[in-house]
């Protein structure tokens, strides 16, 4: 992860006498939680990692990065803030690209990843804004052709998405709150499996291959409904490889990492506090 020296040295010379505590934040889009490709996202994870064991993409909940991870001193100066964490500046971003259509909806409190919750955080309140984004498109489960070890999702997010990535890094950029730049990301996929870099043999590779395609086949089993259903109810003629997805919810999610899993491979999962969830289609 890249840091801005400059920026890391006002930081620290203005936090002078102040005890100071690094941690990470992250930006992802998410499909909204209890509609059907977030149903059968979590329904892929949960059976997969039973029948197949764990991959490196299942200690995460689904999502597609907006960013990658960032950070910010969290000092007794930034803590007295009346905007610690830089809220403002994502609404920001997101209102430029329309305005909030709806009332604003309150959700429930400080949400821990994953469901079944590893420890306890602070609350925060979370509120859910409909702002106009155009909606992704969903494609069928794939192996990409350049690496036989990841399953994903592929998304097309119309380029408004990518604008308001460079937008937001920009912003976040030069903001006197963080010691490094939000990188923005392609917004191109939400993983499903996949096995990251490592040092392994020649077996390992083949067997992690083979994982993968089992893994493939179960997504086409478990996403083949939510394909279906949704082509069928936006006209389409049952073509499994694309989602019009007009009747699904995404949302905008800033997340602050709380414990990073060591071990992914054999069960440990990252845990994340909400810190605020927006709703954008």
């Amino acid at each position: 992860m890249a840091k801005s020296t400059s920026k890391a040295l006002r930081h620290a010379n203005s936090s002078k006498h102040e005890p100071v505590e690094m941690s990470q934040f992250i930006l992802y889009l998410e499909p909204a939680q209890g509609s059907k490709l977030y149903e059968a996202a979590r329904k892929f994870q949960t059976i997969s990692s039973e029948r197949l064991g764990w991959t490196d993409a299942h200690a995460y909940h689904p999502h597609c990065s907006l960013t990658g991870f960032w950070e910010l001193m969290k000092c007794a100066q930034v803590n007295r803030s009346d905007d610690p964490f830089g809220i403002s500046l994502v609404e920001k971003c997101l209102a430029s690209f329309g305005a909030v259509r709806g009332s604003t909806k309150a959700l429930p409190k400080g949400t821990v990843w994953p469901d079944a919750g590893t420890g306890t955080t602070d609350a925060a309140t979370i509120e859910a804004q409909r702002y106009c984004f155009p909606t992704p498109v969903v494609r069928k489960p794939l192996i990409p052709v350049h690496n036989r070890r990841c399953l994903i999702l592929p998304l097309v997010c119309p380029p408004p998405w990518s604008e308001f990535t460079k937008q937001l890094t920009a912003a976040f950029d030069a903001s006197e709150k963080f010691t490094n730049r939000a990188r923005a990301k392609r917004l191109d996929h939400i993983s499903l499996a996949y096995f990251s870099p490592a040092e392994e043999t020649q077996q390992l590779a083949v067997e992690r291959e083979i994982t993968i395609r089992a893994m493939e086949e179960l997504a086409n089993e478990t996403f083949a409904s939510y394909f279906t259903v949704v082509n069928g109810h936006a006209g389409g003629n049952g073509n499994m490889n694309v989602s019009a997805s007009t009747d699904e919810g995404w949302d905008v999610v800033y997340y602050e990492l709380i414990k990073e899993a060591k071990k992914p491979l054999e069960g440990e999962a990252h845990v994340f506090r909400e810190v605020k969830r927006w709703r954008v289609v």
